[in-house]
Parts: structure tokens; C-alpha cells; sequence
């Protein structure tokens, strides 16, 4: 009986911290970091660091397009 009631006790859930704002990742790409470093501080996907940036119209990065000769 010992044993169902511990198994009971874990069995709490734990919650969920509340998502960082997209205006954070907006901001702190402007003061300079990455969105890698952003990612990894705020322990969100970098998808999603991406996908708020590009929804505040931030340029990233474009392919490399060959040159022509």
C-alpha cells in the first residue's frame, strides 16, 4: 500500500512554465543575440524563435544565391 501511495505522490504534474513573450525574442535579437542564443536562453524551439521574428518582420538571413560569371 506504501508503494501505490508513493507512486500516487509522483504522479502530480508539474506545471508548465509560462511561454516567454514574442516581443523578448524581438528584443533581444535587436540588443544583438543570435537566434540560437535566444533559443537555448529561453529554452524555446529555435523554430519558433524564427517564426516570432519573422512574424515582427525581421530580415533574416537569405540563401546564398550563386553568382553568375
Amino acid at each position: 500500500m506504501d508503494k501505490e501511495k508513493a507512486k500516487e505522490d509522483t504522479k502530480e504534474a508539474t506545471p508548465l512554465p509560462e511561454p516567454p513573450d514574442p516581443k523578448l525574442v524581438l528584443f533581444m535579437h535587436k540588443g544583438g543575440m543570435s537566434g540560437r542564443s535566444i533559443s537555448k536562453a529561453l529554452r524555446i524551439p529555435y523554430g519558433r524563435v524564427l517564426l516570432w521574428l519573422k512574424q515582427e518582420g525581421v530580415e533574416l538571413r537569405k540563401k546564398a544565391t550563386p553568382t553568375e560569371e
